[in-house]
């Protein structure tokens, strides 16, 4: 997905690749973050014109959208979902002893879900 959206037994499938956001403090990584943001935005603007704004939107990043030790609000991804009313986070990455540092759950009236294959011992996640 970049910039687009699906509709799918009528939700909303919108997302980007996201960013490594405890990277958000280095200077070089600013300008990914932002654009990855904008892409979120851009995709569930493209959803919104497409199939309406009443439908659930669920949200799928490559990266996660904070990690267990980040302070969720200050992260943008997650400002975005807040600000669309997106209820649901699904987003990959990470992989082995990594799965330690996933937030799964919910915040603020988002969940988040890690999808990652080995995560989920290689079984398909119904969403």
């Amino acid at each position: 997905m970049q910039n687009n959206s699906y509709l799918v037994e009528n939700k909303m499938i919108v997302g980007t690749r996201g960013w490594a956001t405890n990277a958000w403090k280095v200077e070089e990584n600013y300008k990914i973050l932002k654009r990855e943001k904008e892409r979120l935005e851009l995709s569930i603007q493209d959803g919104m014109k497409q199939f309406g704004d009443d439908k659930e939107i669920l949200c799928f990043l490559h990266y996660p959208p904070f990690f267990k030790e980040t302070v969720p609000e200050e992260i943008d991804f997650v400002k975005m979902m807040q600000k669309y009313g997106i209820k649901q986070c699904f987003y990959g990455h990470l992989h082995g002893e990594s799965h330690k540092e996933a937030f799964v759950g919910e915040k603020d009236g988002i969940g988040f879900e890690l999808v990652s294959s080995d995560y989920l011992d290689f079984k398909v996640k119904k969403v």
